[in-house]
């Protein structure tokens, strides 16, 4: 967990105009980073393995045992990080030598997604292309580079290199350490050219034992084609207004670990909704449109990018109808979204499926030719039936 911090004031000599001033005295003043004596810091020092190991577990608020009179000052630090998968067993060969940038960024990465989503891997590809010394990385330390930029604990120094052999300055060290315990500090790398859509994504507090919505930025993935998928981020821009607009309940979410965009819709009011059971809320809920975001790059048998789901047909012959006097507006804009001029075409077939299935009790439809491109599959019964989509050909 990341804990509360009891101010410790300290005033350092040598860091006065320094570029990390900010960050080495906020943290000394939380007593979670430390001098060298006689109110030094030394900011251009190095800052050994051990060091760091114990800076990561000081801002999560561990509580570390002192070491034995046999043991090392960092051992019982060396041990906890183990245990809370901050580091591996035999990762380091030597806890005392300067850390390099790399293994900083590991250790930082792992601490930090203990209680931060990390950032989106779909767009992993145009980080490696802002890291011109990205092939000296070691292929153990390199996905922690990538999520490290990501999220902005890292940026690389001058001449868009990282530097994964350079040993990281003690300064370096407080400027990444701060970013673990305040997010505002925190500088992620951005992509201009790629469409996005600013969000949120739950995400597990250890502190409370709540969810919480984190502030994450949702990537448009890329296509079959090499290009981006941006119909993703049409879709759930306008979920996003239609949860405010729309008389009848509906819901959007992203998870980001899960690479997953979800979109739902309920055959009750806002209001009546909110006045429901937990499983009054399942039974409620009709619709659902998932969008797999590892999906819009692979043609396999079972890659189709797009499901939706109709849910709790029954023997209800009018499902369709009613579904529509309810979300007309969702359904449509989804349907041109995805199926551009065939998008009637497909809401007919769509109709007949559910008919099919409230007289007969199933449907199976598959593979069913292509609309705007795209092959579908339509399968269900009465519980519910389901529409694969898969990538444009």
């Amino acid at each position: 967990m990341i804990s509360s911090f009891a101010e410790n004031l300290i005033e350092f000599k040598d860091i006065k105009g320094h570029w990390a001033e900010e960050a080495i005295q906020t943290l000394a003043n939380k007593d979670i980073i430390h001098g060298k004596g006689n109110n030094i810091f030394d900011p251009q020092g190095t800052v050994t393995v051990a060091e760091f190991i114990t800076l990561s577990l000081n801002v999560m608020g561990e509580k570390v045992p002192v070491a034995t009179e046999n043991e090392k000052w960092f051992s019982p630090y060396i041990k906890k990080a183990i245990e809370l998968n901050i580091i591996e067993n035999q990762q380091f060969s030597s806890y005392n030598r300067p850390i390099k940038r790399e293994e900083m960024s590991s250790i930082a990465i792992n601490t930090y997604g203990r209680i931060h989503s990390l950032g989106s891997s779909l767009v992993t590809g145009d980080v490696i292309s802002k890291i011109k010394d990205y092939h000296k990385i070691n292929d153990r330390y390199k996905d922690s580079v990538l999520n490290s930029y990501l999220v902005g604990l890292f940026n690389g120094r001058p001449g868009d290199i990282f530097d994964p052999k350079g040993t990281a300055t003690r300064a370096e060290a407080a400027i990444v350490t701060l970013k673990m315990i305040d997010k505002t500090k925190l500088t992620p790398v951005t992509f201009d050219d790629i469409p996005y859509v600013e969000t949120t994504t739950l995400v597990y507090d250890e502190t409370t034992g709540d969810y919480i919505d984190e502030p994450v930025i949702l990537y448009a993935p890329m296509g079959l084609n090499g290009k981006r998928e941006t119909d993703v981020i049409d879709l759930y821009k306008f979920a996003m207004k239609y949860k405010e607009t729309s008389k009848y309940d509906s819901s959007y979410g992203y998870s980001v670990a899960k690479e997953l965009v979800g979109i739902g819709a309920a055959n009750v009011t806002k209001e009546q909704y909110n006045q429901l059971s937990i499983l009054q809320k399942v039974d409620a809920e009709n619709f659902s449109f998932e969008a797999r975001l590892n999906k819009f790059n692979k043609n396999g048998r079972y890659d189709f990018p797009y499901e939706i789901i109709f849910f709790h047909i029954n023997n209800e012959q009018n499902y369709m109808e009613n579904f529509k006097n309810q979300h007309n507006e969702l359904w449509s804009y989804m349907l041109k979204i995805i199926f551009a001029d065939d998008y009637q075409k497909v809401d007919q077939l769509v109709t007949q499926a559910i008919k099919t299935v409230s007289i007969n009790g199933k449907v199976e439809l598959r593979p069913i030719s292509k609309f705007n491109g795209r092959k579908i599959e339509i399968n269900g019964d009465r519980a519910g039936l389901g529409i694969d989509i898969y990538n444009k050909q």
